[in-house]
């Protein structure tokens, strides 16, 4: 009974102590069985009727036991108190145990300010994080003012380095004790070498002696004497692994202890500060780009409607040339028929007027696809590829070529620019086959689980070099004379700029001799 950290005793009627033992009895100062003999009511601290120690022990006698905490000599005590009674059950006087709880109760209430502080820190960081201004000064006057309330010191402030990072700029210093803001100051990395060198190397810098810890007392006489700070816990602010500034709390009055909590906030503010900056950033990134875009979507407006006026215009002078072009070639009919150079000049000069009514044509239908489109609707690819072929069908018996098909799925776009896209392509894979080998085409189809269908126009003709897999999609690009292969040269960038508005994508893979293959992705309608 000696051994056990607690108090034990017993008393008679008259509740003088009979016996007194415990390990327990070495913090009150007493030693083992010291007390017998003295009566339990001059060792309390209190013989009020009506105090738990007191009345707990009177209760005993009249066979009621009680339990309960109690404050004895600065040590906190958890009591339970019985009858102490013979073999019949006859009470004798009382019983009483008494457990040392300080150190426990202690730890207790150290457990319960930290879980309060913790709730705090973290509700402080959600009402940063719901934060709606937008513009980043007024952010930085929140996050401070909330950051030096919550971690309760006098004065928080960021500081940003500037391009040459040979400097810090305070962007905003708030002061607790003023409710007022400041920017502007500057300090300079040559001064304080110690400090610049431990923010590229800390998470935090928690200096509990400012003036003293090796990291901060660089800034003892010019920075912290003068303001009367103690005790400055710091955190870097990084973005993309690079420090770009610092988050600084500066405590005043005595020293400050910061725990793992106090610098567990912290960091997480600076992590706040960086995430505003990163969302700042996006904001004025996202601000240029649509201004850009609306700048080039204007500008390609003007273009194409001056490309389409332009090329409508010149249309009626041309075929003037055209017309008296062929009027003179009828009325100098005998004398060309003698004179074979004036004839070829002629001929030059029709050849040269027709080639640019194509270009011009070409250009229109380029301009068309924007200026002159039409709203999308249902269009069944299936029914408008056997317009496109019946279209065509001329051309595939004079080149012997044969057509396999898939079955095409419905989709959303405009009829007119799908047709022109699939005779274009088609017609292409007609065109272009091998001398002696009929061509031979197929229309591959399938549907990706991205919501895309995937039509494919494979043939076996001449093929084209990769290295001209880019080129052949700018405009007027040509890859062979015009003896070999009629055309603009403006056929498959009418193909590509008519998937595009399609919000889709079109590519080409090759082989010379081999053949070509035309990809191309548009979203598909889906029936769920």
């Amino acid at each position: 009974m000696e051994q056990i950290p607690a108090i034990v005793w017993t008393t008679d009627l008259d509740l003088n102590i009979t016996h007194s033992v415990g390990g327990a009895l070495a913090h009150l100062g007493f030693k083992q069985h010291e007390n017998v003999g003295r009566n339990l009511l001059d060792l309390l601290e209190s013989q009020e009727p009506d105090d738990l120690p007191v009345l707990a022990h009177h209760n005993a006698l009249q066979g009621i036991s009680s339990t309960y905490e109690s404050n004895y000599h600065g040590r906190i005590y958890h009591t339970h108190v019985d009858a102490y009674r013979d073999g019949q059950g006859k009470i004798l006087g009382t019983i009483g145990i008494a457990f040392d709880i300080t150190d426990r109760d202690h730890a207790k209430n150290q457990l319960m300010q930290k879980t309060t502080q913790t709730l705090m820190y973290q509700q402080a960081l959600l009402s940063l994080a719901r934060m709606k201004i937008m513009d980043f000064s007024e952010i930085l006057k929140q996050i401070t003012r909330v950051d030096a309330c919550t971690l309760g010191v006098e004065r928080v402030s960021v500081w940003f380095f500037n391009e040459e990072r040979n400097s810090i700029i305070c962007q905003k210093l708030y002061n607790q004790d003023k409710d007022s803001f400041e920017s502007d100051q500057v300090l300079r990395a040559d001064d304080y070498p110690k400090y610049f060198q431990a923010l590229e190397t800390s998470r935090t810098i928690a200096a509990d002696q400012a003036r003293t810890d090796p990291r901060t007392c660089e800034f003892t006489d010019q920075y912290l004497t003068k303001f009367g700070i103690t005790s400055m816990l710091d955190v870097p602010i990084r973005l993309g692994g690079i420090v770009v500034g610092i988050v600084c709390h500066e405590h005043v009055g005595a020293s400050r202890r910061w725990s793992a909590e106090d610098q567990s906030f912290a960091a997480s503010v600076a992590d706040l500060v960086s995430l505003a900056i990163e969302a700042s950033e996006r904001k004025k990134a996202e601000a240029a780009l649509r201004i850009t875009t609306e700048e080039l979507m204007r500008s390609n407006q003007e273009l194409e409607q001056f490309a389409y006026v332009a090329s409508h215009d010149l249309q009626e002078p041309l075929l003037k040339v055209i017309a008296f072009a062929d009027r003179l070639m009828e009325i100098l009919k005998p004398q060309l028929e003698i004179d074979t150079k004036a004839h070829d000049y002629f001929l030059r000069l029709q050849g040269g007027a027709n080639r640019m009514r194509q270009l011009i044509d070409d250009l229109l239908q380029m301009a068309r696809i924007t200026t002159r489109a039409q709203p999308f609707q249902v269009v069944d690819l299936q029914q408008l590829l056997q317009s496109v072929l019946s279209d065509l069908e001329i051309r595939i018996q004079n080149s012997s070529g044969k057509l396999i098909l898939d079955t095409l799925p419905r989709i959303h776009g405009d009829a007119l620019q799908l047709h022109q896209l699939f005779q274009n392509l088609l017609g292409n894979a007609l065109k272009f086959s091998r001398p002696g080998i009929p061509p031979e085409v197929q229309i591959k189809c399938r549907t990706l689980k991205t919501g895309l269908v995937e039509i494919s126009v494979i043939d076996n003709g001449i093929g084209i070099d990769p290295q001209y897999w880019e080129k052949i999609f700018r405009p007027f690009q040509r890859l062979h004379s015009r003896d070999q292969f009629e055309g603009s040269g403006m056929g498959l960038t009418l193909c590509q700029k008519i998937v595009e508005r399609h919000g889709g994508r079109i590519s080409v893979a090759s082989q010379l001799k081999k053949g070509s293959e035309f990809k191309i992705l548009l979203p598909i309608i889906r029936t769920t």
